[in-house]
C-alpha cells in the first residue's frame, strides 16, 4: 500500500494531469493521420486541392459515408481545412498542422 502511494505522487510529479492530457491530444492526432485510408484522401487533397466528399468518393472508389467519417476525423484533428461554398463543404490540407505533426514526430524520433 505504500509502495502505491509512493508511485502515484510520483508519477503526479513527474507527470501532472495537464501533460497527460496533451498526451492524449497528441495521441489522437497521430491515430488520425496513421490511417492509409486517410493518407490517401490527404494525397488527393494535395494533389487536386480543396475536394468536396463527392470528389474524394469518386476519386477513391469508396462509399460517400465511409469518406465523410473519415474526413470528421481528419477535421476534428485539425488536419485538414473546411470551406463552404454556396451548399457544398470543400476540404483541403492544414499545411501548418501537418507541418507541426511533422516537426514533432522528427523531434520525438531524435530523442537518445
Amino acid at each position: 500500500m505504500w509502495n502505491t502511494q509512493i508511485t502515484l505522487d510520483m508519477t503526479s510529479t513527474l507527470l501532472p494531469e495537464n501533460f497527460i492530457q496533451k498526451i492524449r491530444i497528441t495521441s489522437k492526432i497521430l491515430k488520425a493521420v496513421d490511417h492509409r485510408l486517410r493518407q490517401r484522401m490527404l494525397e488527393k487533397m494535395e494533389f487536386y486541392g480543396a475536394l468536396n466528399a463527392e470528389a474524394l468518393s469518386s476519386l477513391l472508389n469508396i462509399k460517400p459515408s465511409l469518406v465523410n467519417h473519415h474526413l470528421d476525423i481528419l477535421r476534428k484533428q485539425e488536419i485538414i481545412n473546411l470551406k463552404l461554398e454556396g451548399k457544398q463543404f470543400f476540404y483541403s490540407v492544414n499545411h501548418n498542422r501537418i507541418r507541426k505533426i511533422n516537426n514533432f514526430v522528427r523531434c520525438i524520433n531524435d530523442l537518445d
